[in-house]
């Protein structure tokens, strides 16, 4: 008798009727109401899994009602600005510069700030972690009589806006670029008195290293820079490169004191403004304030002349010259460097490991010809400009490589140092290869002045520029969709003191650290904006 019922169930349909599964669902039915009766009140349960699309039907209509995952919030939107009063046991959120020597001649308290620069402690490090490591996440500002602040982000400031953290006066005149070393040890300044200075801050007070020398002209930037294409960060060398507005790269050996560029290395031009009045005008500084002198005076190991003039012309006139606004020492490309100038969006990228000397002169310097290019994306780009725009600022992607360039058209363009050419005008072809279609504009992003500039955050997703339009536009480099290059604005609220009626304040120099951002605009103030 067992053996036949094994036999007919063995032959027996295996979908089950309908009055089966009505049995079955009635059944289970029970058994969670029977499971719900004993659940104790205030204890979570978790719930029955039922799998298919079986389990939600009577509760949903379709595919369209279910949704597994929820939109989280752009990180943009969780920065915020303390629009608080100054609060003396609270980390700063609004910082002032005070002023040292008014050019004008005309008492102030304050003065406007230029320059910002995170540490890398500050790159790398939350407050929560460098506290727990025992390191300070320190700002550097830099402003226009010379002076400038290095203050702990996560420190409160004390009862006075002008007691916490350093400050004093570095140069005689603007500083316009700010540098820190590899370990924060180091800071390193370029100034409009044609001069940069490397200052040691591992003591109780700040200590003049060196005074870089040679340029003929404001100091637009300044980098560390490793020639030996090694794998560490270029920071912790000892090779220095300067660029300004009188179109020249000097490249400085801070191990040696180099060589004088009066001594017959360059033109008489050169000399008549290091010995005559205009020396003393531009790098003399006001009269009874002077920044002080001591430290070793350094001069370039290697001059390259005209960066950025045009192929077989070069101008001795200083108004003429091609400035230079930017230089990068490539991570992805180690030993490369990338300079951007004032007169078009050409990239010209350097490897200085081979040197040539030039015989003009009877002591002969090493110079250097660019060794690649990357086109100009505001003529050859989408959209085109009907003219070259020069560029502002650059920055390098830690992810991918890419350089952004941030130029006068008022947009951020996405260049690829791999597809340099060897011409700065060589087949259309290679300029799609070069320029990436990735490009980031807004309504409120206008680059007025060269004074505007932009960071990359540490983790290289979100870029942030200054604007004429009274604020800080910030991009998503990994937004897809609608939010694919579309800009989130950081206002800057009320001015901290006058401010003419009509007027719109300019945000020039901008920073990222870790979790937080800086912003310097030309009502006084520096903003800080943190992650909630």
């Amino acid at each position: 008798r067992k053996r036949a019922e094994e036999v007919t169930r063995y032959f027996a349909p295996s979908t089950p009727t309908r009055a089966e599964k009505r049995l079955r669902q009635e059944e289970a039915m029970e058994v969670e109401k029977e499971e719900e009766e004993v659940k104790p009140a205030n204890v979570w349960v978790r719930g029955r899994r039922r799998l298919g699309v079986a389990a939600y039907r009577g509760q949903v209509t379709g595919f369209e009602s279910i949704t597994p995952f929820h939109n989280q919030p752009s990180y943009l939107t969780t920065l915020t600005h303390s629009l608080m009063p100054f609060m003396h046991n609270t980390p700063p959120s609004s910082i002032l510069l005070p002023s040292l020597h008014s050019p004008t001649g005309r008492p102030r308290d304050w003065s406007p700030a230029l320059c910002v620069q995170f540490s890398h402690t500050a790159k790398l490090h939350t407050a929560v972690s460098a506290k727990d490591a025992g390191l300070r996440r320190m700002m550097a500002i830099a402003g226009e009589e010379g002076g400038i602040r290095v203050i702990d982000v996560d420190a409160p400031q004390g009862h006075h806006r002008e007691e916490g953290g350093w400050w004093w006066r570095a140069h005689a005149n603007a500083i316009f670029d700010v540098k820190w070393s590899g370990d924060d040890s180091r800071i390193m300044t370029a100034s409009g008195d044609q001069t940069t200075r490397i200052h040691a801050l591992d003591g109780s007070t700040p200590t003049l290293l060196a005074t870089l020398r040679g340029h003929t002209s404001s100091i637009k930037s300044s980098i560390f820079y490793d020639p030996t294409r090694g794998s560490g960060d270029a920071s912790k060398g000892s090779v220095v490169a300067t660029a300004g507005r009188d179109g020249n790269i000097l490249i400085y050996d801070l191990r040696c004191s180099g060589r004088r560029l009066g001594d017959g290395a360059v033109t008489d031009e050169y000399d008549a403004r290091r010995n005559g009045r205009e020396r003393d005008r531009y790098s003399a500084g006001i009269p009874g304030f002077t920044p002080r002198r001591e430290g070793e005076e350094v001069d370039p190991v290697m001059v390259i002349r005209g960066a950025h003039a045009e192929s077989g012309r070069r101008s001795n006139s200083r108004t003429l010259a091609r400035s230079v606004t930017s230089l990068i020492a490539l991570q992805a490309m180690p030993g490369i460097l990338a300079s951007g100038g004032t007169a078009d969006g050409i990239v010209k990228l350097w490897d200085l490991r081979f040197p040539t000397p030039t015989n003009r002169h009877p002591d002969p310097r090493p110079s250097h010809s660019a060794a690649l290019f990357l086109p100009d994306p505001t003529t050859f780009g989408a959209p085109t400009s009907r003219r070259p725009r020069g560029i502002h600022s650059l920055v390098e992607s830690p992810t991918t490589g890419d350089l952004y360039a941030l130029t006068g058209d008022a947009r951020i363009h996405t260049l690829r140092p791999s597809y340099a050419t060897l011409s700065p005008t060589p087949e259309t072809d290679v300029f799609s290869e070069a320029i990436l279609p990735e490009s980031y504009a807004s309504d409120e992003l206008r680059t007025s002045s060269f004074f505007v500039r932009m960071s990359l955050c540490p983790d290289g997703r979100y870029l942030a520029a200054g604007s004429g339009k009274g604020g800080v536009v910030a991009f998503d480099t990994q937004a897809r969709g609608a939010e694919k290059g579309k800009g989130v604005k950081f206002g800057l609220g009320d001015p901290a003191g006058y401010w003419p009626e009509g007027r719109t304040r300019e945000v020039g120099a901008v920073d990222w650290g870790r979790g937080v951002m800086a912003a310097c605009s030309d009502d006084l103030v520096t903003r800080v904006w943190r992650a909630e």
